[in-house]
């Protein structure tokens, strides 16, 4: 280990943030609570895009025991937009356990043991919520002390590049106020110390920062091995049928129990041209969502092996947890259907209207769907949810539904 002025670094980082601390909403009234959905919220999301999510998580859900005693349905429609919904189900199962717990975990150590929480959200939590003796190494840390040290190593991931630091970073606690410390340390590097280089000639640490005193380039500091990219295309089906709307019930991982327009099958189909396009990234991994409008002609081409399907009126949309993405699109989405709608509204005659649209519920998708549920727009979110509830546990089986319906709630006995 390198010599680390680590005392002369505390003492500037808790004058800095003394005067410069962000006014984020979690910070206003310090709890365990608060820091422990703060946490979950960030990882993997800006702190911008969490304002506001946090704000309405909180009126909602004032303490660990609202979550704990909320349905999953209700906790994942108030994480809607944020995505990484293992998260949310996470955050719900870890607060039903600390509710059964007379204290909270103390060491980062048991933090580990609960729902969700990894070796950074372990020391986080605990340092910031409960002002434990030790420092979180997130990405904005990382950088920071790399360049304090002068690092030139090129790591793997932020994961051992955090294992390389750690040492350096055990040095920078100051006993009984590591809680400040930790929120000064991630706003420097957020503010100060950024990824393309930062303001080093007004950095109240220059004099201590290696990568400074030896006029390394800091936008290089530290390195990172390429991650390797994945792109993929799939197509959608955008199907509309008298005030209601085709939607899948996804069973990928991150998304289970999601809603999600319906897949098309990829083995060697030829797709129309589509009415619209949209991108989404996951991590390294861009996927182009390509939508294609149709009357029921291509319902025989969707992947059930992604889900099952279902009719849900367009007036329950808001009772349902769609993806993010395509809860930004859909107003887009909505547009492209009625404009289609009334065009062949107006093109054809009313008979030849109705046969166009009687192909959705009554042919297309009769082997797909016990008898193709087509809802009434009077059906609202109770009977919604015992209608997807049956209708996965009838395609799904029982055994993979486990107990939740495709809503994300527990099914009502």
């Amino acid at each position: 280990m390198k010599p680390f002025p680590s005392v002369a670094i505390s003492t500037v980082l808790l004058s800095w943030g003394a005067h410069h601390l962000r006014p984020l909403p979690w910070r206003a009234n310090r709890s365990v609570y608060g820091t422990i959905v703060s946490e979950f919220m960030l990882q993997q999301t800006q702190v911008q895009t969490v304002i506001p999510y946090f704000l309405r998580w909180i009126r909602r859900f004032p303490t660990a025991e609202h979550v704990a005693h909320a349905r999953e349905d209700e906790i994942l429609k108030y994480w809607e937009g944020l995505g990484y919904y293992t998260r949310a189900r996470n955050l719900h199962r870890l607060c039903q356990i600390l509710c059964q717990m007379a204290i909270p975990p103390q060491t980062p150590h048991e933090w580990r043991t609960m729902p969700g929480v990894g070796p950074y959200s372990a020391v986080s939590i605990c340092a910031i919520g409960q002002n434990f003796d030790a420092i979180a190494l997130d990405g904005n840390v990382i950088r920071v002390l790399a360049r304090l040290i002068g690092c030139r190593e090129t790591f793997r991931s932020k994961t051992a590049a955090a294992a390389h630091l750690k040492n350096y970073a055990d040095t920078l606690a100051v006993p009984s106020q590591c809680a400040f410390l930790n929120e000064a340390l991630m706003d420097f590097g957020a503010t100060i110390c950024t990824p393309r280089g930062g303001s080093c000639e007004n950095c109240p640490l220059k004099n201590l920062c290696q990568a400074h005193l030896r006029e390394l380039p800091p936008d290089a500091i530290p390195t990172f091995t390429p991650p390797v990219r994945k792109s993929e295309v799939v197509h959608r089906l955008l199907a509309v049928c008298g005030g209601k709307i085709l939607l899948q019930i996804s069973r990928r991982r991150r998304l289970h129990a999601i809603f999600e327009f319906p897949q098309l099958r990829q083995d060697g189909i030829s797709h129309p041209l589509p009415s619209f396009t949209g991108r989404r990234n996951i991590g390294n991994h861009c996927c182009e969502e390509r939508f294609i409008l149709s009357g029921g002609l291509f319902c025989e081409s969707i992947d059930l092996s992604r889900g099952p399907v279902g009719w849900i009126p367009i007036t329950d949309l808001e009772d349902v947890v769609l993806s993010g993405p395509h809860r930004r699109w859909l107003p887009r989405l909505l547009d492209l259907a009625d404009a289609a709608e009334s065009t062949i509204g107006k093109s054809l005659p009313p008979e030849r209207v109705e046969n166009f649209y009687g192909r959705l519920p009554n042919n297309g998708l009769t082997y797909l769907l016990p008898r193709a549920p087509c809802l009434p727009s009077g059906v609202r979110r109770g009977a919604l949810r015992a209608l997807v509830a049956q209708l996965a546990e009838r395609i799904l089986g029982k055994d993979e539904v486990g107990g939740s319906n495709p809503l994300g709630g527990s099914r009502q006995k």
